[in-house]
């Protein structure tokens, strides 16, 4: 759901799956995964690549 979902908070992510408590739901995928749910989104999204330099101004 952090991947399809990327225009979606983690918070209203975590209530989607049943989480009252983002804090906990943090915790637990931290525990499963070993990095927060910000951090594992921020790895499954594509790079953003910067434009090529044409030189021109």
């Amino acid at each position: 759901m952090l991947k399809e979902n990327s225009g979606l908070t983690v918070d209203s992510i975590s209530q989607r799956v049943g989480f009252e408590d983002f804090t906990v739901f943090n915790r637990n995928f931290k525990l499963v995964t070993g990095m927060t749910p910000s951090m594992y989104r921020k790895l499954q999204l594509p790079a953003v690549q910067e434009p090529a330099d044409t030189g021109r101004i």
